[in-house]
């Protein structure tokens, strides 16, 4: 099997979706020279007018693509970092999330919103938010990969729901690679182990799964269940495989805010008994320093502090 790291397979899925629909397109800043690295090669191959670079004007370009989607269009909206959604917020939520309900309609909108999240390296607050949990409790349909194999599942789903969604793309998992026999007969797409362990379960997104990675292979006498969450929607589903887990003590670890954040709503499902205090940001106000930004947001030195403590 052919292992892919998750911005491979996310450009795979996206010239896909070009080559079957001839009316998509992808707008946003920079996306014709591929600014973020995600839209490489497509404005090479499909051209101008289903590239399509906008001004620098979060809230008219995210009204556009409500247009074209309403034109039958198939519109991927790429944000040059995830905390610009706030600037299209009226036209995701009031209007795109709305249409259908206000106008008592049931029109295919196929409009997809790529937010590349968890930026990191000294950039401070308002290039550093995850502002993904807002999204969520807002009703949107929110998702995360971590892997190549998330993103397969991402494209089939929108495909089959054809309705607004948000790809938080987080920066950290990029270039995370998985081999399908590492879920096996665990995955559940939106929620799933992929590490096999015992005594502690880690649940995790693709924010932070690759410093906890790092820091259970240094920590040796630690091996704990590592689960995935890349629905960040809470269906049904993933609902009841969290609530399955193992019955060990629970930290979810994900470099959002733990006040209504997601790690608010993972902890509803969690038996109280077997919950520890998650780890999360400290502050919305992230500093430009490196070495600051560490003790904030959920890096690797807090990651090692929190799990060498339970490992003891």
């Amino acid at each position: 099997t052919l292992i892919m790291k998750l911005i491979e397979k996310f450009r795979e899925e996206l010239f896909k979706e070009f080559e079957s629909n001839k009316d998509a397109i992808y707008l946003g800043e920079d996306v014709r020279n591929a600014h973020r690295g995600i839209a490489i090669g497509l404005h090479e191959k499909y051209g101008d007018n289903q590239i399509i670079d906008m001004p620098i004007s979060e809230s008219a370009f995210t009204g556009l693509a409500l247009g074209l989607a309403i034109s039958r269009k198939k519109v991927f909206v790429e944000y040059n970092f995830a905390g610009l959604v706030y600037l299209g917020l009226d036209q995701i939520f009031n209007q795109a999330h709305k249409y259908n309900e206000m106008l008592n309609t049931n029109l295919n909108l196929d409009l997809i919103y790529i937010l590349p999240t968890g930026t990191r390296g000294g950039l401070a607050g308002h290039h550093s938010d995850n502002p993904y949990a807002l999204l969520s409790h807002l009703g949107i349909q929110s998702f995360m990969p971590t892997n190549a194999l998330d993103c397969e599942m991402i494209f089939n789903y929108l495909n089959e729901n054809r309705k607004p969604t948000a790809i938080f793309l987080p920066v950290a998992s990029f270039f995370n690679e998985i081999n399908h026999d590492q879920v096996g007969a665990d995955f559940n797409f939106g929620f799933y182990r992929i590490h096999k362990g015992n005594k502690l379960n880690i649940i995790c997104t693709g924010t932070t799964y690759g410093i906890i990675k790092e820091v259970v292979k240094e920590l040796t006498n630690l091996d704990p269940n590592i689960f995935i969450l890349t629905d960040l929607s809470f269906s049904e589903k993933t609902i009841n495989a969290i609530n399955n887990i193992h019955d060990f003590p629970t930290i979810f670890i994900d470099d959002s805010f733990e006040i209504c954040g997601i790690a608010s709503e993972i902890n509803k499902y969690i038996p109280e008994k077997n919950l520890v205090k998650p780890l999360c940001r400290v502050s919305k106000n992230v500093p430009f320093a490196e070495h600051l930004e560490a003790d904030v947001i959920v890096s690797k030195k807090r990651v090692k502090e929190v799990l060498t403590n339970l490992s003891k």
